[in-house]
């Protein structure tokens, strides 16, 4: 029927009612009938049979009822103070002398006491009546109720109903008395009693001593007990008699919420006593009130120092630790203040909590299990305790502990929110809304609540509401600064904006999408959760698949064991495919959660063009490794005649945690790659082109973290492949009855072999990575040129003759990198930071071909050699809630393994890695601003000048040719209601040739210019449906250079986009429709890469495109 959890002080048993007391221990189990009483300075914690939480307050007596109904729950309250919490869709019905309660499912308090009666409700709906009438209560209300009389509704706060359940430290430790005596062996066994959580005990030992010292301490010993009103009566009468009364004053000045008289308070005391460590340590509560985590550590550590015999001071010293992140430092800490007393309790739940941040769960487990045996009022120990079984995958277990945490501690808004985060694991969705309002209401600045209910938001499928709770998450993120140092609420920030980003994404909102992903990454550079929502920004972008590519494997070089594995298609770049890298997103928001032990997902789509693929993706891991492997495969036929792409990969992942600092990964990747005419553009020189490539990818790797704000990544990377181009061209004859075709087909044998390092770390004021890359590359091969003419001789008898010529050479190209980078970041001011870079670049490739005899001709392909010393600088003004940018940015394109670098990819706000050819210098001027204006909506812009010097590009053999840059874009974005969200853009982009010749040697496009205006609107739809259209008015410009004449062409065209989702809650399955180019607008675009005259991912469909596709995870 119920069971008694945890209990302070003396609480008693009469078992059926009937008999005489006796004392009561924790697990004992309850029948109806059964009665038990609190006695003075005791608080008591009994769960019922269906989840009903109770907590009792000191001379309270409660009786278990024999319940109504199965299932239900009957209490009898005949005199005290009692909160109840019940979860479960269950009637709870609380029996007093002057007032019935009657609930289902909710939480409340009710007290009864000398003829009068209160019901106070935090949550859900309780029907509070007498004989004389009866009050409906919702959250936020309250009634009292006298003999006799009907209730009548007060106001009173729910928190203010349970001040004397709220959970204080202790902070004194009395060494001596106050005139330097020995302490009495009372007092001595009081401070082991009180180690231990016995405070009731404890404050028996102490009993009425004059002493200040020891009257302190008593009401140090109170205020543990929740009786907060005796203690301040007693450290008001003692004034400023001694330091630890001041002391007590401080931490209770920090518990309302009063950081200013808490300083004021804690600086008298010190300057009472300098030496007494209690003042000491209330002046680190008040440090950090304020936010001045390092100061509190300090003021800690100088508490241990004045009194390195006190245990409490070392609990504390450890704890401040656990803040800022200092694992190593606080185990140590936590274990010295053992080593003093094996009791101290405080200690032990800091240790526990260690060991789970530091991703020893099983260490955790038992240490926490442990402190919650001695001590089972002790909610931090509960709390951390929950996560650890959450974190080993009992759900359930670790929910009934934090609610254990909450009922220990009503106040404490993390407390709430991590249960309300619960809630959502179980898919209790209507429990989690309660408890992360609640949370907020407790803590109204803390942006945890806000970004768990973003995240409960985009599980149920309200995008927009998840997109203004994490924009409100974003605003309060310095509001942790009592709990978080300000270079880990940078990280805390890019954990935030990344999980925004991916509501962004699911709204089609690009660049807010891009904006937030940004900052994250700026943020916190060895984030995973940053870099991946990074990586899902690149994807529109044709220009910047090396630095989306390079995202996605940054995201796994610095994900931890849990991390969502990266899908083989993640890692391509620039596939020639429908939707590109999107095509089959397996897990968009799996960053946003716990990890799991094990991982599927897998995703199906099918459409016209002929197309469809697969993608599969399965992880295990144990406390200590993972690993993860995923297969890809795609066909289609594009949008020409004779079109075709084959694509496969497969690929692995490995994840070896070594020490809590230190891991080791390695991963695979195989990749099958066939097209055949896919290239869609106004100007071509060639009939046909087939392209096959096959490619190995392996990496090992060690990542390390010194410290919470400091990261060492080392990679070593080897690629191996061959591609195979094979073109048909016609050729142009002056001569009638003449005909004739070249074929061009070139093998190569691809090697890479690549090391490189990478150093993020983060002070107060700045953020600063360093890094380096060594590479060698060989690209070796041959290349044949089959000519063929025909000549048809019309005379009798009419006869056809082919001459055919055949042109074997072999070619070899060296690549020699070696490139150094540095990043600063340096926040000069509140609202200003400036960025600077220096980046060192040493880069040199050769290579010859050669035709063999007779002709033995031998050609120099190649001959660059680049050596550069790069500044580079930016500045970052915020002002009036708008961000503005403006950077100067230097740099050399470079070649890395799969395309794949470990190299930042943007600077100062804006990109820094393009898919320009190896050993292409750029010089870059940008400037952006944007403006989160609230409720859903921001409003941005950037404009960009690039000037590019790029190698053997329509200039022949060790030259450079100048090609200039423009990217600029507008956007803003609005949710019009709860339902319906838009984003309107403006984007120009332009490449072009510097100074373009009349007519040249060569035939290509030399300058494109392309501007779009999209106008997206989203809406969500009940139940799980969710609805994107797209307008957008596309116009191109392109100039093509051919041997006799310049030739230009121009499109415009208005195409219109679907998309249809449903989701099921949670994200366990998702079906989809697209439909591109809805209305069939037959368009012709160029969709080359005018460098390197590459194919590009599709962004426009020159005819209509329908596909279906299914998602399932779990």
């Amino acid at each position: 029927m119920a069971r008694v959890v945890s209990l302070q002080g003396q609480v008693d048993l009469s078992v059926g009612g009937q008999g005489a007391w006796h004392p009561v221990a924790v697990g004992r189990a309850l029948c109806p009938g059964d009665v038990v009483t609190v006695r003075a300075q005791g608080r008591a914690a009994v769960v019922f049979a269906g989840d009903v939480l109770t907590r009792l307050d000191q001379l309270t007596t409660l009786q278990v009822a024999a319940p109504p109904k199965a299932g239900d729950a009957a209490l009898g309250l005949r005199e005290g103070i009692a909160h109840f919490i019940s979860r479960l869709k269950k009637r709870v019905e609380v029996i007093s002398p002057v007032v019935n309660a009657l609930v289902e499912g909710t939480e409340f308090t009710v007290a009864a006491h000398a003829g009068e009666g209160r019901v106070v409700v935090a949550e859900g709906r309780v029907r509070a009546s007498n004989a004389a009438g009866e009050q409906v209560l919702r959250a936020g209300e309250s009634v009292a109720v006298s003999a006799g009389q009907a209730p009548r509704r007060i106001d009173v706060r729910p928190l203010d109903a349970v001040q004397w359940a709220i959970h204080y430290p202790v902070l004194v430790w009395p060494a001596r008395l106050t005139d330097g005596g020995v302490l009495p062996p009372n007092v001595i066994e009081a401070r082991r009693l009180a180690l231990r959580a016995r405070y009731a005990e404890a404050l028996a030992q102490v009993g009425e001593m004059d002493d200040p010292v020891v009257r302190a301490y008593r009401a140090n010993l109170l205020l543990a007990l929740g009786r907060v009103d005796q203690a301040l009566a007693l450290v008001d009468a003692l004034g400023d008699a001694a330091a630890p009364g001041v002391a007590v004053r401080a931490a209770i000045a920090v518990a309302n919420n009063a950081p200013e008289r808490a300083a004021t308070l804690a600086a008298r005391a010190l300057a009472l006593d300098a030496g007494d460590a209690a003042a000491h340590l209330a002046n680190s509560y008040a440090l950090q009130s304020r936010g001045a985590l390092d100061g509190a550590l300090a003021a800690a550590a100088e508490a241990t120092l004045r009194a390195p015999e006190n245990p409490v001071a070392w609990a504390r010293r450890a704890e401040l630790a656990l803040s800022l992140s200092q694992l190593a430092d606080a185990r140590r800490f936590a274990q010295h203040a053992l080593t003093l007393d094996e009791g101290t309790l405080r200690a032990r739940a800091m240790l526990g909590f260690a060991h789970l941040l530091a991703g020893d769960l099983t260490l955790a487990a038992g240490e926490l299990s442990a402190a919650i045996e001695a001590d089972p009022a002790d909610p931090l120990a509960r709390f951390a305790h929950g996560l650890t079984q959450i974190r080993q995958g009992r759900l359930a277990a670790g929910r009934r502990d934090l609610e254990l945490a909450v009922l220990l501690d009503p106040s404490n808004g993390e407390y709430r929110a991590t249960l309300g985060r619960a809630y959502m694991g179980e898919a209790r969705d209507a429990r989690a809304a309660t408890q992360l309002q609640l949370a907020r209401e407790i803590a109204p600045a803390s942006p945890t609540a806000w970004f768990f209910s973003a995240q409960r938001r985009l599980l149920a499928g309200d995008v927009l509401g998840a997109i203004d709770d994490g924009e409100q998450a974003l605003a309060r993120n310095e509001a942790r600064l009592n709990l978080r140092a300000s270079a880990l609420l940078d990280i805390d920030r890019a954990a935030r904006g990344a999980a925004l980003a991916s509501a962004y994404q699911r709204a089609g909102f690009d660049h807010a999408l891009t904006r937030v992903a940004a900052d994250a990454v700026e943020d916190d550079g060895a984030g995973a959760a940053a870099h991946e929502a990074m990586a899902q920004a690149y994807g529109d972008d044709r220009r910047l698949e090396a630095a989306r590519v390079s995202e996605q494997f940054q995201r796994f070089v610095f994900g931890a064991l849990g991390q969502s594995p990266v899908a083989p298609q993640d890692l391509l770049s620039a596939p020639p495919i429908l939707n590109g890298p999107r095509v089959l997103s397996l897990d968009e928001t799996a960053a946003l959660f716990e990890p799991r032990t094990s991982h599927f997902a897998a995703s199906a789509i099918a459409g016209t063009q002929e197309t469809w693929g697969t993608s599969v993706m399965a992880s295990t891991q144990t406390e200590r490794a993972q690993a993860a492997v995923g297969h890809f495969d795609y066909r289609s036929d594009g949008f020409q005649p004779d079109g075709d792409v084959d694509l496969s990969a497969t690929r692995g992942e490995f994840r070896l945690q070594l020490s809590d600092a230190m891991r080791v990964f390695a991963d695979m990747q195989h990749k099958d790659f066939v097209t055949r005419d896919i290239t869609q553009s106004f100007f071509t020189n060639v009939d046909s082109a087939i392209a096959r490539e096959r490619s190995d990818v392996v990496r090992v790797g060690l990542h390390t973290a010194p410290s919470a704000t400091t990261s060492l990544v080392a990679v070593l990377g080897s690629e191996s492949g061959r591609t195979v181009d094979a073109t048909t061209d016609t050729l142009s004859v002056s001569f009638p009855f003449v005909a004739g075709n070249t074929a061009i087909s070139t093998e190569t044998d691809i090697a890479r072999r690549e090391l490189a390092l990478r150093l993020d770390g983060a002070g107060e004021r700045t953020r600063y990575t360093l890094g380096m890359t060594v590479l060698r590359g060989v690209d070796a091969g041959t290349q044949t040129e089959n000519t063929a003419l025909t000549v048809t001789n019309f005379f009798p008898p009419p006869a056809t003759t082919t001459f055919t010529t055949t042109t074997p050479r072999s070619f070899r190209m060296d690549t020699r990198q070696h490139s150094l980078f540095g990043r600063l970041a340096w926040r000069a001011q509140p609202g200003l930071k400036i960025d600077s870079g220096l980046d060192y670049v040493d880069y040199t490739q050769t290579g010859v071909r050669r035709t063999p005899p007779p002709s033995a001709l031998v050609e120099q392909l190649d001959a660059r050699h680049t050596e550069r010393l790069l500044p580079s600088l930016g500045a970052t003004v915020d002002g009036a809630g708008t961000t503005w940018r403006a950077a100067l940015i230097q740099g050399v394109s470079l070649d890395s393994v799969g395309k794949q670098s470990i190299a930042p990819t943007r600077f100062g706000g804006f990109d820094n890695r393009f898919d320009d050819p190896a050993g292409t210098r750029y010089r870059r001027l940008a400037l952006g601003f944007d403006r989160p204006l609230g409720g859903g909506m921001r409003v941005g812009g950037a404009w960009s000048l690039r000037k590019l010097d790029v190698p053997n590009a329509l200039c022949g053999v060790d030259c450079l040719r100048r090609w200039n840059e423009r990217r600029h874009h507008l956007f803003f974005n609005t949710a019009l209601s709860s339902r319906v969200g838009a984003e309107i853009a403006w984007h120009y982009e332009s490449l072009g040739l510097h100074r373009v010749p009349l007519s040249g040697g060569f035939d290509r496009p030399v300058q494109l210019r392309t501007e779009t205006l999209p106008l997206r609107l989203f809406v969500q739809l009940p139940p799980n449906w969710q609805v994107l259209l797209e307008a957008l008015k596309v116009r191109q410009d392109v100039v093509n250079l051919s041997p006799s004449a310049l030739t230009r062409a121009h499109a415009g065209f208005w195409m219109a986009n679907a998309r249809v989702a449903y989701a099921v809650p949670g994200g366990a399955w998702r079906l989809g429709l697209e439909v591109r180019n809805l209305f069939d607008q037959r368009a012709l675009i160029q969709d080359t890469d005018l460098l390197s005259e590459d194919p590009r991912t599709p962004l426009w469909y020159p005819e209509r495109a329908v596909f279906v596709s299914a998602r399932v995870a779990f």
